[in-house]
């Protein structure tokens, strides 16, 4: 069989493998670049967190001074961007 005679040589098995790597590598890179894409559609804007941290304290999930430390933090953060 002169496939099995092909296959059996060095240079097209490492061929074959760098192609397959290539593949793997694309499909990898289209994953992240997806992940990506969809991870910054998730964020949310400093307005928003400030509103759920205001509801978790409400709750009494955190105290006061973690909510305030909160405040000052994403403010901090809202004038570095500015």
């Amino acid at each position: 069989m002169w496939v099995r005679e092909m296959l059996a040589n060095t240079f097209v098995q490492a061929g074959l493998s760098l192609l397959g790597l290539m593949i793997v590598s694309a499909v990898a890179y289209f994953v992240v670049v997806r992940l990506r894409d969809s991870s910054h559609e998730d964020q949310k804007t400093a307005e928003d967190l400030m509103k759920n941290f205001e509801e978790m304290r409400q709750e009494g999930d955190i105290d006061e001074k973690e909510f305030r430390n909160i405040q000052l933090l994403l403010q901090k953060d809202q004038q570095g961007l500015s």
